[in-house]
């Protein structure tokens, strides 16, 4: 059962992207109809608007743009573990112009002030559920800082050498030597079954 009707072409359609069938949708995305505009610029005037004591609410109200767009450029979108992902890199241009369009009123040292109050009184504690889970890094530094080995902490993580000194090289780290004759026993071992 069609959802709705392609504003290009009029054929009815399912799944529609921006009210487009999806032959039409890509072909509108090959020829760069749909560019997406870099959020930097966009998250520094926002930053500037808060610092001026302008809140989300008002900034989507004044935008004429949803919440979730705000959010989503300051902060990130909710990934299926409520943690946060990190402020988008980009932005739709009709956003990005509407929140570029409004300009950064002086500050009101009383709204300021009331801010600052506020937020000494009744503190945020961030919920477990949205706090940063410890990355790999973060494992690997608290147990080097413990005294471990490369192998030791590779047992410790449950890895194999080779992941381990993929992830070494990820985060641009020196594996031990140790590690490394580690690695290439796996390698050679794999080879060997292999052949």
């Amino acid at each position: 059962m069609p959802t709705g009707y392609c504003r290009q072409c009029s054929r009815p359609f399912v799944d529609l992207r921006r009210r487009l069938c999806g032959t039409c949708y890509q072909r509108a995305r090959k020829i760069h109809q749909f560019r997406w505009h870099d959020a930097a610029p966009v998250r520094e005037h926002l930053l500037a608007l808060h610092a001026a004591g302008l809140g989300q609410r008002r900034i989507a109200e004044l935008a004429r743009v949803d919440r979730s767009q705000i959010r989503n450029l300051t902060v990130g979108r909710r990934a299926q573990d409520r943690t946060y992902d990190g402020p988008a890199r980009f932005c739709h241009p009709k956003t990005a112009a509407a929140i570029l369009a409004i300009p950064i009123p002086d500050p009101d040292p009383k709204a300021i002030e009331w801010r600052q109050l506020h937020a000494a009184l009744n503190p945020r504690q961030t919920p477990k559920r949205y706090s940063r889970k410890p990355g790999w890094k973060d494992r690997y530094a608290e147990l080097r800082h413990l005294g471990y080995s490369d192998i030791e902490i590779m047992r410790r993580l449950d890895s194999s050498a080779e992941a381990m000194c993929r992830q070494m090289a990820r985060y641009q780290l020196t594996p031990q030597p140790a590690l490394l004759a580690e690695c290439r026993h796996e390698q050679d071992h794999r080879k060997a079954r292999s052949a």
